[in-house]
């Protein structure tokens, strides 16, 4: 007995370690082996309503994200007949992992949206869409097919005068950080319990107005798998000293009794309105960096972890580059972020370390030949592919961009590039046929693979226990 006993604590202690070590890595390659073509036939040219990006210094309405494993959606705005009509128009479109349109929405004539934002919830292939529009934060919920759900479509988020959301999904509850003008200017973050699936509720409504200088989108939210948060943003305390305002919550959404929290501030911010702190986590889902720019030629990198300890920080000079006008992402554990320079508005990629805060603009890709343009990453989870889409205006078509013949015509071009492979630990790539319709898993930008990666590893986990039981 004694023996059947230590065989099955044998096997348990295997089965243990071989939790541990079955782990994911993404490597994404240097810049200059990225790999492009050119999908405007399949993307923009039959069912895409926008012709021409518009960007300007104080919006910000750019943005992907991916929803499955299959299917991935981009937020665009500008004109859909230019330059014959001015009229900007806001388009939300649903691409396949090649690139191709499986639909869209478009909402025409929208003048006055500043800023948008994605972020998915806690049912497989729901996303949430908020964006400003005169003086109210809208919000409506979308399944992958983009029907609307839990019968919320541009429904105000809360009471007017409240703009620039800045969301990140834990479990069940899902943090909005925004920024609000009543009697005085302040941060406010919403705590939104998603827990009923057919609706969403407000749990808790925090409120900074002891910090009530103007920074617009100069700040960032993170939230975990166990629905705490971290909460930063850029201010100056009581006796004008510029400082970095940290706050964390519990995962009731509370706000933690000895916070907030001033710490010392890398950068120093001059005006009022700033590019989004968009906080990503790494692949440990401990750490999370944001990036933040000043108006002038610096960009800093910020690394934290889940204590709210800062991991590290540097200020990287980007002179020559835009600085109110970047996307950024974190793939396992290393960053890519998309910038134009100052000339001329064109797009080049970068590689950068967010564990160590490293970025160096000297090994910044070649121009795009797309100005205005958006990025955003994804993972084919099933054949071990990590890819990048581009989407912009035809700049200079000798340079990266070759066009193709049917969509020459138009200004808007699409761009699909492999950047990298996502593998097992023991090199094998995830090589499972590729299907169109397969949702099951989600992107990297939360934690929906690491669910589906601690199914396969309880699994094996649970397999190992039951074999050991028939051993005793």
């Amino acid at each position: 007995m004694k023996l059947k006993i230590s065989l099955f604590s044998t096997f348990l202690l295997l089965a243990l370690l071989n939790q541990s070590l079955c782990t994911y890595t993404y490597n994404i390659k240097d810049v200059f082996s990225w790999k492009s073509t050119n999908i405007s036939d399949t993307s923009v040219d039959s069912k895409y309503e926008v012709n021409k990006l518009i960007k300007d210094q104080n919006s910000y309405k750019q943005l992907s994200l991916q929803l499955t494993d299959s299917k991935i959606v981009v937020v665009t705005s500008g004109y859909d007949n230019y330059p014959i009509d001015h009229t900007a128009n806001v388009q939300i479109a649903l691409f396949d992992n090649k690139g191709k349109i499986q639909k869209s929405v478009t909402f025409y004539g929208l003048q006055n949206i500043q800023h948008v934002a994605l972020s998915l919830t806690n049912v497989e292939g729901e996303f949430v869409y908020m964006y400003n529009n005169d003086d109210y934060t809208f919000i409506t919920f979308y399944d992958q097919n983009l029907e609307v759900t839990r019968e919320v479509q541009k429904e105000k988020l809360i009471a007017n005068n409240c703009y620039y959301p800045n969301i990140s999904l834990g479990k069940d509850l899902m943090y909005v950080a925004l920024l609000c003008y009543e009697f005085i200017k302040f941060n406010r973050v919403l705590v939104l319990d998603l827990s009923d699936t057919s609706t969403y509720s407000i749990l808790q409504n925090h409120n900074y107005g002891n910090y009530a200088k103007f920074y617009i989108r100069a700040y960032s939210i993170q939230a975990y798998k166990d629905d705490s948060a971290i909460f930063h943003f850029y201010n100056e305390n009581q006796i004008q000293e510029k400082i970095l305002v940290q706050v964390q919550y519990d995962s009731k959404g509370e706000q933690k009794s000895e916070f907030p929290k001033e710490q010392e501030v890398p950068i120093s911010l001059t005006q009022s309105s700033y590019y989004p702190w968009t906080s990503f986590l790494h692949q440990n889902k401990e750490m999370a960096t944001f990036l933040a720019n000043d108006n002038s030629n610096t960009l800093l990198i910020y690394t934290y972890g889940k204590d709210g300890s800062k991991i590290c920080s540097d200020l990287i000079d980007i002179t020559g580059y835009n600085s109110q006008s970047y996307l950024y992402g974190i793939v396992g554990d290393q960053g890519w972020i998309y910038i134009e320079n100052q000339q001329s508005n064109e797009g080049h990629f970068l590689i950068f370390d967010p564990k160590k805060c490293q970025m160096d603009f000297e090994n910044i890709g070649e121009g795009t030949g797309l100005q205005d343009g958006m990025a955003g990453s994804f993972v084919n989870y099933n054949n071990g592919e990590i890819l990048m889409f581009e989407l912009g205006n035809l700049f200079n078509p000798s340079q990266q961009v070759p066009l193709l013949q049917d969509s020459s015509k138009i200004s808007l071009q699409a761009v699909l590039y492999e950047i990298g492979s996502y593998k097992s630990q023991d090199g094998d790539d995830d090589d499972d046929d590729d299907d169109d319709d397969d949702d099951d898993d989600d992107n990297d930008n939360d934690n929906d693979k690491d669910d589906d990666d601690a199914f396969i590893l309880g699994f094996n986990f649970l397999t190992t226990i039951i074999l050991a039981f028939f051993m005793i």
